[in-house]
């Protein structure tokens, strides 16, 4: 009952709501009136007292049991019955995965410590747990504060490598830049970390060269189980290069050691006294003010000739004259006497140029981090001598002058080099400056199995349409159309008019009669007229306009029509008689249905583009129509071996005669193309990543309702949308960039100067 109907029967409804005095007389009435609803109204106050009072009773009842029935179930809870040995493995993948774990209660290991005295007694029990850490050296403003806080972070350390008992350990050191003066406590850290030498595989220093040193006089006989260094020596603005006699150290030669970072360090890596054929990863970190961080290809190839057994490589070259390969390096490995003539200066110095020699094959090699420099097409590249059957992860960035067509482009040699075994690259990050758009596609075709694609760019989404980099792969809805079968590529349905720069071709009305070479050769053939054994002319089949049919469960416009009875009514607009007439020809179209539903890059999960013109309407058909395939393509294929290889049908002229097909030197890669489990090959797309140069759309003004105008009411955001299509979306636009702003870190936080790394567990 509304407030309305209430007052309705009110004999005094004509004064309620207004300012109006009622005389006395008025005033006694209203008192009579109100005697039977108050008595009205206390009755019922009393029925939602005892009301309430029932409630109450049953809600303490209800507490009462669940605190009773949680109590009992808490002691029959599966975890309580987990062996120590499966809660000790929950233990280690709580760590943290992406850096090294720290001394801070808010992270594992110290949290678990902190959840139950049980927990506790195991995590403190579990070895494994504390056998990696991340060392920040504490600073103070004062000489007391300064000792105060070394002298409570040396306790904790102790404490902590004392539960780590004989396991091996993985220790990182970092010395701040603002910690100019340490109060004589310089060596209090180094000394600890020293007294667990014997025990310690990865061991990752970002210290000055007088605390460098002090590491490098360790004998190589006290670090029996070191098998990674890792030099990260980063060169702040105003501070001089460090590690410039690093090749003097010690742990150089530890028996075991197969892992060395060398980022950012003043010294020649190829002076480093190494067991190189043990080496099974080499990542050399470069930097402007080094200039020695750089490789040439010969130094390069001589590199990776003397380390077989490489699993991870990551190298950036460049171009100097004079190869800097030691006197003494292994002339097994790289003879000087199969050098070209032209190959030794005047004074006897080799000079980097290298020969026609055999492929380098790096049989174990499976993720490459490339930076490359190309000249011309007469340079000799260091990718071209590669053979890397064990690849599937390619970071690769090329510095281009000029920039090389695709028969000339290092990456696509290499691609099409690779003819003894199929290529497994399943991750591949590019710099978008690396190459045009032709060359992407065609390395994307080359790619068969590529799983994880990210196109890398530094500019901001706010930098002008027109680049400096004019030849870049410049990602648009072209490229999205390129990663869909030639079935589903219909320019309707790409918005070309959104990106600005990239407008709508003209229509066929504007062009003039519509046709285009395709079409003329099909009028040709239409009007042909072939003899028969007999010598009698024929005529050709009668034109038909081309019926479009649609898959109904898929949605995806498959350019295949059937010839319609003479009694049927075709219902086709001018458009499509003029732009699209086919001729009614009897084939086999199993091969001719795979081609048009062959797709590009099948396995393709996940997409980050960091700077794209893409339009709205383009991503939104391009994620629809690849999670349209990852379900339709299965069907076809089964709808295709029921009608068998060599049952006739109709198909469009236009899809017959005018198929693009690959280039040869794919074709030993053709047989990859549809592996898997995924309705012929083709997987879902799960995520996508996408920073877009145009600002967001607004939405249309709101009508006099408050509502939408047009279509666009209840619309939701590109990014909700495609989330709703169940792929995890990130879009970015341009006035949704920040520009990041480095906090000043908390004076002796745990984390300060901890590193990305991913996997390191």
């Amino acid at each position: 009952m509304s407030s309305d109907d209430s007052l309705s029967d009110s004999p005094f409804r004509d004064l309620l709501g207004t300012n109006l005095i009622p005389s006395n007389n008025q005033v006694n009435q209203i008192k009579a009136f109100l005697e039977a609803p108050l008595d009205e109204l206390a009755a019922v106050e009393h029925e939602v007292n005892n009301a309430r009072r029932v409630l109450d009773v049953l809600v303490a009842k209800q507490t009462m049991l669940n605190r009773r029935i949680e109590a009992h179930q808490a002691l029959i809870h599966p975890m309580r019955r987990l062996p120590k040995e499966l809660l000790q493995e929950v233990f280690l993948n709580c760590l943290p995965s992406e850096h090294l774990p720290v001394m801070s209660a808010s992270e594992a290991p110290i949290l678990l410590t902190h959840i139950c005295h049980p927990w506790r007694i195991l995590a403190l029990a579990t070895p494994a747990l504390w056998s990696s850490i991340h060392i920040p050296v504490p600073r103070g403003r004062s000489e007391d504060e300064h000792l105060d806080a070394t002298e409570a972070r040396l306790a904790c350390l102790r404490w902590w490598f004392g539960l780590t008992k004989d396991t091996r350990l993985t220790i990182s050191l970092y010395w701040p830049n603002a910690l100019r003066y340490a109060f004589g406590t310089e060596q209090i850290f180094p000394n600890v970390v020293n007294s667990y030498s014997r025990q310690i595989r990865t061991l990752e220093l970002d210290v000055p060269d007088d605390i460098l040193y002090f590491f490098a006089k360790m004998s190589h006989s006290a670090l029996p189980n070191l098998e990674s260094v890792v030099l990260h020596l980063p060169i702040p603005p105003g501070h001089p290069t460090r590690g410039t006699r690093a090749h003097t150290a010690h742990w150089w030669r530890a028996p075991k050691l197969k892992r060395v970072v060398w980022d950012s360090v003043d010294d020649e890596f190829l002076r480093l006294p190494l067991r190189w054929r043990q080496m099974e990863e080499i990542d050399i970190g470069a930097s402007s003010m080094v200039p020695v961080s750089y490789f040439s290809s010969t130094d390069a190839c001589g590199l990776v000739e003397a380390c077989p057994n490489l699993v991870r490589l990551r190298i950036n070259l460049t171009v100097y004259p004079h190869s800097r390969l030691p006197p003494d390096w292994r002339r097994d490995l790289l003879p000087v006497d199969t050098l070209s003539p032209s190959s030794t200066d005047t004074d006897g110095t080799t000079i980097a140029v290298l020969p026609h020699r055999s492929p380098i094959v790096l049989q174990y090699l499976t993720t490459l981090d490339l930076t490359d420099v190309y000249l011309d097409p007469d340079s000799h590249m260091f990718l071209e001598h590669l053979q890397l059957p064990a690849l599937t992860t390619l970071n690769y960035k090329l510095i281009p002058f000029p920039i090389p067509t695709s028969d000339q482009h290092p990456l696509v040699r290499f691609l099409r080099a690779q003819v003894h075994h199929p290529i497994g690259i399943t991750r591949w990050k590019v710099e978008t400056t690396s190459m045009t758009g032709v060359v992407f596609l065609e390395c994307l075709k080359l790619m068969p199995l590529l799983k994880h694609l990210h196109v890398e760019d530094g500019r901001s989404l706010g930098h002008s349409l027109e680049s400096t980099y004019s030849n870049d792969i410049c990602p648009s809805d072209h490229h999205l159309q390129e990663l869909l079968p030639i079935s589903v590529r219909r320019k309707e349905e790409w918005g070309y008019r959104d990106a600005g720069k990239y407008t709508e071709q003209e229509s066929d009305d504007e062009e003039g009669d519509g046709k285009d070479a395709g079409i003329d050769k099909l009028d040709e053939t239409a009007m042909e007229v072939e003899e028969s054994d007999d010598g009698r002319s024929l005529e050709a089949p009668p034109i038909e306009p081309l019926v479009e049919q649609e898959e109904a469960t898929t949605g995806l416009a498959l350019e295949i029509s059937t010839p319609s009875p003479p009694d049927a009514e075709v219902e086709t607009d001018a458009r499509t008689l003029r732009a699209r007439i086919s001729v009614a020809i009897p084939v086999d179209t199993s091969d001719l249905v795979a081609e048009e539903s062959e797709c590009l890059c099948p396995h393709l999960e996940t997409l980050r583009v960091d700077r794209a013109s893409f339009t709205s309407k383009g991503l939104k058909t391009f994620v629809k129509a690849r999670l349209e395939l990852a379900g339709a393509v299965q069907r076809q294929h089964s709808f295709h071996d029921l009608s068998g290889p060599s049952s006739p049908s109709f198909v469009s002229a236009p899809s017959s005669p005018i198929l693009t097909l690959p280039s040869s030197p794919t074709a030993h890669h053709r047989p990859f193309w549809s592996s898997g489990g995924h309705g012929g090959g083709v997987v879902p797309l799960q995520s996508i990543y996408v920073g877009l140069v145009y600002p967001r759309p607004q939405p249309p003004p709101r009508d006099d309702t408050g509502g939408r105008n047009g279509e666009a009411e209840g619309e939701d955001d590109l990014e909700s949308e495609l989330e709703k299509m169940g792929v995890a979306t990130k879009i970015l636009y341009r006035e949704s960039t920040v520009t990041l702003v480095r906090r000043g870190g908390v004076r002796n936080d745990a984390r300060e100067g901890v590193r990305r790394v991913v996997g390191w567990r």
